[in-house]
């Protein structure tokens, strides 16, 4: 499938499209995207250009239109979210947490991210698995929330092998195998709407290639080494990513449903602010889907980190709005969640997490 005229956004970015294209020059949405991303192609999957297709051709190319569309799709997204968010957990409070939190209201309808469609999925394939036990639909809509921002994989492997923790070790790894392929075969799929070769998979290296707002900002202004670190850090994230998937398909212990989330909430915390290199505020909002099954002194804690990191980007507008001041963020951003992380324990007062 191919937008704006026949230009597929996976091998075309927007300023190869302007120099070629006199409709393009002339677009009024094209126009506002030249700058520091237009260079590039995309690199979400392929559910959000088309989503995006879709309510850009409902602005008749007109801006203003098309901003208010977005903002209305995710207003509406984040309520059913916050319904999702009541129907799995059936306590007011997590709605609370989510659906009033600063974070999720300026970075989901605001400033429009579509981390909103992520966690839309995630939690649409949490209700069926929770509610339902169907793990079809849940493995559909984990792939779906996949192909949108491939974070969302990590998240499935303990899905399946929780639901399969009573099985033997053979059909543990049978019923893994085989989940992995429909969960491949539904990418694929989508996929082939815009799929010349595998190039169409390079957003993921892009945007690993960046450089913004991340621990490695200061590995690289002190020894240039970047990359170096940041492959360190990603084999080391996959390293203990894969032991502890290996270990939940040895162990013998029947873990509680919590304790799987909770292990796949630690490497998410770890992939987020040790693996990224382009780390962004929004980003925290993955913590969101699975925060009500982790331990009750750290849902308060993980529902602040959202707003904490917002708070920690006043160095863009105090010294002007660019990268280079990314080192005062992150450093920001730690003091803050010490101070929270500190200032929460002190209070006696818990939230009762979903232990089941």
């Amino acid at each position: 499938m191919k937008q704006n005229g026949g230009v597929n956004p996976y091998y075309t970015s927007v300023d190869e499209l302007m120099e070629t294209s006199v409709e393009a020059q002339n677009d009024e949405m094209l126009q506002k995207m030249v700058g520091i991303w237009s260079g590039q192609t995309i690199v979400y999957g392929p559910i959000w250009p088309l989503i995006c297709k879709i309510l850009s051709g409902l602005s008749m190319g007109n801006l203003a239109v098309a901003l208010f569309i977005y903002k209305v799709f995710n207003l509406f997204l984040h309520i059913a979210n916050v319904y999702l968010m009541y129907k799995i957990t059936n306590k007011k409070v997590f709605m609370l947490i989510y659906g009033l939190n600063p974070a999720v209201l300026f970075e989901g309808i605001v400033n429009v991210h579509n981390e909103m469609l992520v966690i839309f999925f995630l939690l649409l394939g949490l209700y069926f698995f929770i509610k339902k036990k169907n793990i079809l639909l849940t493995v559909t809509f984990f792939a779906l929330a996949t192909l949108v921002k491939y974070f969302a994989i990590l998240l499935i492997p303990f899905i399946i092998l929780y639901f399969y923790r009573k099985e033997t070790i053979p059909k543990k790894i049978l019923y893994s195998f085989l989940w992995a392929i429909v969960f491949i075969l539904i990418l694929t799929i989508v996929y082939a709407m815009y799929m010349k070769d595998f190039e169409v998979l390079k957003g993921v290296f892009v945007q690993q290639n960046k450089l913004a707002n991340s621990i490695f900002l200061s590995f690289f202004l002190l020894f240039d080494k970047k990359n170096l670190m940041a492959n360190g850090f990603m084999i080391a994230f996959i390293c203990i990513y894969g032991y502890t998937i290996i270990n939940l398909i040895f162990t013998k212990k029947e873990y509680k449903f919590s304790e799987y989330i909770r292990k796949y909430n630690t490497l998410l915390l770890i992939f987020i602010f040790a693996t990224i290199t382009s780390f962004q505020s929004w980003y925290t909002l993955w913590i969101f889907p699975t925060i009500m099954w982790q331990n009750s002194k750290n849902i308060k804690w993980c529902a602040t980190i959202p707003i904490l990191a917002d708070l920690s980007t006043i160095w863009y507008f105090l010294l002007c709005e660019s990268y280079i001041y990314g080192i005062y963020y992150c450093l920001t951003l730690l003091g803050l969640m010490l101070l929270s992380k500190v200032c929460i324990n002190c209070k006696k007062k818990e939230i009762k997490c979903l232990e089941k």
